[in-house]
């Protein structure tokens, strides 16, 4: 069992609106620590043939991140992780249920086939990225006997997002549409994700908190909510808001607020509440993002 003696200190609530309107809808709560799951060391680039493991590496770094893990630098490309991934210190093809070991983490994956109907394979794969924001493995083909592997990293404003280990391709996210051979939903085939590890967190607490509400107009938001650190007795969270995209992706407007409102409903909720004021609020806070978007918002 991996224990890993790292604070988890952000708290990340999503939100899907339409900038004209009223439409939105919560996503699931998902705790990350300060490092960004989309870190410009994170993404790695791929030697012969190594397309679907190098996926893979990025993916558990990811996974690594959110659950705290602040030596998630040491997976890379390694003997081992061949080795734990394919059956052999020089393999390629990534087995149905691998299970990575570096350092006790213990890392499982599975295998699934996509559906090859297109509608019913985009909301398939909607809804892996809500269960798995350190996003899934696909696997397809872009010509006959010509597969590739990338990372599905989010979906955001109606586009797939991915990260290609492809060394014609740049780091970080960019759209499936720009991905190297299979840029449409049509080529995918099958992914694999994570469904456990030995990796804990031994100190500190997750930020407790909640998104109440957010609204849309043309040219602003208006959103309210909590949030709290019971490990930071009389400390008010900063709530980073970001519209567009996640923190650390291109093109994402940031607002800064603070949780330092009166909730006594709150507190009335919650006997692990440490002080009085942790609310947070923004009436008509102004942006250039028009149209649907997918607001962000990190307690940190």
């Amino acid at each position: 069992m991996k224990k890993i003696a790292a604070r988890i200190v952000t708290m990340i609530l999503v939100a899907a609106l339409v900038l004209s309107g009223f439409n939105f809808s919560k996503m699931p709560v998902y705790a990350a620590t300060a490092s960004s799951i989309n870190d410009s060391d994170v993404w790695l680039k791929q030697g012969s043939r190594e397309c679907v493991i190098t996926s893979a590496a990025m993916i558990m770094r990811r996974y690594c991140i959110l659950r705290g893990d602040s030596n998630w630098r040491d997976i890379v490309v390694d003997s081992q992780l061949k080795y734990d991934l394919t059956g052999s210190t020089t393999g390629k093809s990534m087995k149905f249920t691998p299970v990575y070991t570096k350092g006790g983490r213990n890392i499982r994956f599975d295998c699934q086939r996509l559906s090859t109907d297109n509608a019913t394979k985009k909301q398939e794969l909607i809804s892996l990225l809500q269960q798995h924001p350190e996003g899934i493995l696909i696997w397809g083909y872009y010509a006959t006997n010509a597969p590739h592997g990338i990372v599905l990293t989010d979906y955001t404003n109606g586009t797939f997002y991915v990260a290609d280990p492809a060394n014609c391709k740049p780091n970080g996210r960019i759209p499936l549409s720009s991905a190297y051979g299979i840029d449409t939903l049509g080529e995918l085939r099958q992914y694999w994700n994570i469904t456990g590890s030995d990796i804990t967190a031994t100190v500190g607490h997750y930020p407790e908190g909640n998104l109440d509400v957010v609204q849309g107009e043309k040219g602003s938001i208006t959103l309210w909510g909590w949030a709290f650190d019971e490990d930071a007795y009389g400390k008010n969270l900063s709530v980073e808001v970001y519209i567009g995209g996640p923190a650390g992706s291109t093109g994402s407007e940031k607002h800064v607020l603070t949780a330092d409102k009166p909730r006594p409903d709150v507190n009335a909720a919650y006997s692990n509440v440490p002080g009085p004021n942790h609310g947070f609020e923004a009436f008509n806070l102004k942006t250039n993002k028009r149209g649907k978007q997918t607001v962000y918002v990190y307690a940190v």
